[in-house]
């Protein structure tokens, strides 16, 4: 009964939590800090230019009873900063995050995804700026685009 036992009961003991972590959990946990990203970049935009310029947008609209008094930059802004902004921001957050692993993708594969996040926030706050504020926007919009 005495060591035989101990090991068919089903107590493996502490050993079994320090084991070095596989390379699938490390990918799992690099790609949900990627899709943690991902997410609060959309949220932000979601937040910020996005329902600020909306509800600024239909207060306009409201007090001066007419869509016609609108500047047409701020309207197309903030159609830019909803449709590039939080709804582009979370298909691509997705797609970061589950294609790498339907390919076992590698870590260069995570990297990408993170220059990939630097490059759409700046283009999608580029072009939101340029529309909204139109300032520089003879350079802003076209290196939104980039």
């Amino acid at each position: 009964m005495g060591l035989a036992s101990a090991g068919s009961s089903g107590f493996e003991g502490p050993s079994r939590s320090c084991q070095p972590a596989t390379a699938s959990a490390v990918r799992e946990v690099l790609l949900s800090r990627v899709l943690i990203a991902y997410v609060i970049t959309g949220m932000v935009f979601m937040l910020l230019p996005g329902t600020f310029l909306g509800v600024w947008n239909l207060l306009s609209i409201s007090s001066r009873h007419s869509p016609d008094s609108l500047s047409p930059g701020w309207v197309q802004a903030h159609g830019h900063a909803q449709v590039f902004g939080w709804i582009g921001t979370f298909i691509l957050g997705i797609g970061f995050y589950s294609i790498p692993k339907l390919r076992k993708g590698a870590r260069r594969q995570i990297s990408g995804a993170w220059i990939c996040l630097l490059l759409w926030a700046l283009g999608a706050a580029m072009r939101w700026a340029a529309g909204s504020y139109e300032w520089n926007w003879r350079l802003l919009l076209p290196l939104s685009g980039c």
